[in-house]
């Protein structure tokens, strides 16, 4: 049997038995209405052309009229021979809305075993489609879900901490030499955890200093090695001395130039620098390279 929406007219084919005498209440998979459906009305069969005359012959012969019958014998058999009214009997009303709600469970236009194919593929239709960049898999674009994270376990994520701080760690040590000559004051940093920074190549070996008497009085006495270190010839810079009293302030200070401007590689030069009458405070001496423009006293 086929039932329509009363709102949408939309179409449905069910099973016959579906709906049941009561009638049921449906509702639409289209507009979501609820209302009685009821199964048609069962309408007696039509009687046939022979069987109607011999129907209305028996009556006539019951009540005596003929068929050459005038006035109300012919009024008779024109009312016997007109044509059956059709049948103007109208299905029964349907219940209202709130009464076939109570008349059984409601059940959808579209139940599983039979339904509208045009729902089904309106419905698979209106499914939405996850959002996301689209990626070919086997030749055939797939679509990532939107908000798609890639977390990463913890133990990885301290690995790569401490691969990155050895990296750091390790390009620190090996290119130390470029990055004191950018920024000087690091040195000492690296001094501090036992990583010398020689930009100059050369270092000051075997210091010695000792006191002497002459007719001025006391006289203070340095001596020591300067020695190239590296490869390639390298240019010599004034020496500076400094004295330093107990609490490692400096009282006093001196330069002197190197015996020789330049140095091969490994090569060594020896220096002696003499100060009349040092300070009585003095208790230690620093010995440096200094540049030429730095120095303020000379002491030969």
């Amino acid at each position: 049997m086929k039932i329509s929406c009363p709102n949408c007219a939309k179409t449905y084919t069910l099973a016959d038995g579906a709906i049941g005498p009561a009638g049921r209440s449906v509702r639409c998979s289209r507009c979501a209405t609820t209302w009685l459906a009821q199964a048609p009305a069962e309408t007696a069969p039509e009687e046939s052309l022979d069987d109607a005359w011999e129907t209305a012959s028996a009556e006539l012969a019951a009540s005596g009229a003929t068929d050459t019958g005038v006035g109300a014998d012919a009024a008779t058999t024109d009312d016997w021979f007109r044509p059956p009214a059709p049948d103007e009997d109208a299905p029964a009303a349907p219940e209202p809305l709130d009464a076939a709600l109570g008349a059984g469970p409601v059940i959808d236009a579209v139940p599983g075993g039979f339904g509208d194919d045009d729902a089904a593929r309106s419905r698979q239709a209106a499914k939405p489609r996850p959002k996301g960049p689209a990626r070919k898999v086997g030749g055939k674009a797939k679509r990532r879900p939107a908000g798609l994270r890639v977390e990463i376990p913890p133990v990885f994520a301290s690995l790569l901490a401490a691969a990155g701080f050895a990296a750091f760690i390790t390009g620190a040590v090996m290119l130390r030499e470029p990055i004191v000559r950018l920024v000087p004051d690091l040195a000492s940093l690296y001094g501090f955890v036992g990583l010398e920074v020689n930009l100059r190549g050369l270092a000051i070996r075997d210091l010695k200093t000792f006191g002497e008497v002459d007719a001025s009085g006391p006289v203070l006495v340095v001596e020591g090695q300067i020695v190239n270190v590296t490869a390639a010839a390298r240019e010599v810079p004034m020496l500076r001395f400094g004295l330093k009293s107990e609490q490692h302030r400096e009282i006093f200070a001196w330069s002197m130039e190197p015996a020789q401007p330049t140095l091969a590689p490994g090569e060594t030069s020896r220096f002696r620098s003499r100060l009349p009458l040092p300070p009585d405070a003095a208790s230690e001496i620093e010995v440096r390279f200094a540049d030429r423009r730095a120095t303020a006293t000379r002491i030969p």
